[in-house]
């Protein structure tokens, strides 16, 4: 579901307020759009989770935004969702960061061998 970003109620009370750098966000967002959808309340399009994501929209210009609604009726539900959004998540290990980062490294400097079969599968398969 897409809504009007100015529609979207962004509550005094919520705990991220800090939004830190959002260069490398915004540019994921220009490059590959929004791939998580914010969370909105269902009854009165109370943000709940994505103020990262909706303030790098609105610095992008965006005027609509994909989003979530769920039923949280209760200051209690309201604040669990924002911290269970922002907790419960898992960043990557540095293991799992370092492998890719080398896998991508990988696939965007493909070897002399694919650049000619991606060739000749462009040729022939169009």
């Amino acid at each position: 579901m897409r809504v009007s970003i100015e529609d979207i109620v962004i509550d005094k009370k919520r705990i991220r307020r800090n939004t830190g750098d959002l260069t490398t966000l915004m540019q994921s967002m220009k490059k590959h759009g929004l791939l998580q959808p914010i969370i909105i309340t269902d009854s009165d399009y109370t943000l709940l989770a994505g103020y990262r994501r909706l303030t790098a929209a609105k610095n992008l210009g965006w005027t609509e935004i994909d989003v979530r609604t769920v039923r949280a009726d209760s200051k209690l539900e309201r604040l669990e969702i924002e911290i269970d959004e922002n907790e419960a998540r898992k960043n990557f290990d540095f293991e799992e960061l370092s492998q890719a980062k080398t896998r991508r490294e990988k696939l965007s400097r493909p070897s002399l061998f694919r650049r000619i079969i991606n060739f000749f599968k462009k040729v022939l398969f169009g």
